[in-house]
């Protein structure tokens, strides 16, 4: 959380692709709550164009 808080703007999508899925699901919740940034696990085999 800190070196997302150091980030000089939000990104339009915070992609959480790290750990197991309970984790990376609470992770995506602690990011929307306390920065307010839109982020999403990605589900198996999705693709995202970035």
């Amino acid at each position: 959380m800190s070196w997302l808080k150091s980030a000089p703007q939000a990104p339009q999508t915070c992609y959480v692709v790290h750990g197991e899925l309970e984790a990376a699901n609470a992770l995506s919740h602690r990011i929307h709550a306390e920065l307010g940034w839109c982020a999403v696990v990605p589900q198996h085999a999705e693709r995202v164009l970035i």
